[in-house]
């Protein structure tokens, strides 16, 4: 089992349903780990962004209204210490390309291995 070793609170940010579940009952599993909330997309993290403060942002890519690299430059302007997760089920290089302009810490395919995701407070 994966152990940090401080408290993070993570924001998940997918549009299908089912791989955010999937997601967030793995994440439930580790110590020292909380979701701060499981959003649908980009308009409701960053909604929830204005409000909220979190240790790591796990976002999915293509999503309706706000998608992932929207969020990502959001979060480069007005919260750039806060890393970012992009995650997707497309392994396009334009994407990853985006992702680094926007301050992106990785870009991690799905199906997801959360022990991906243990060092990116580093």
């Amino acid at each position: 089992m994966i152990m940090f070793k401080h408290n993070y609170s993570i924001l998940l940010v997918d549009d299908e349903n089912c791989a955010r579940k999937l997601i967030e009952d793995r994440i439930n599993k580790m110590p020292y780990v909380t979701i701060a909330a499981s959003l649908p997309n980009g308009f409701s993290a960053q909604k929830f962004l204005y409000e909220h403060v979190v240790d790591i942002v796990l976002t999915d890519i293509k999503m309706p209204l706000m998608d992932g690299l929207e969020l990502a430059a959001f979060m480069q302007e007005f919260i750039p210490s806060c890393p970012k997760i992009l995650i997707s089920g497309h392994e396009e290089f334009k994407y990853a390309q985006k992702a680094i302009q926007y301050g992106v810490k990785d870009y991690l395919l799905k199906p997801l291995e959360l022990r991906q995701v243990v060092d990116v407070r580093g």
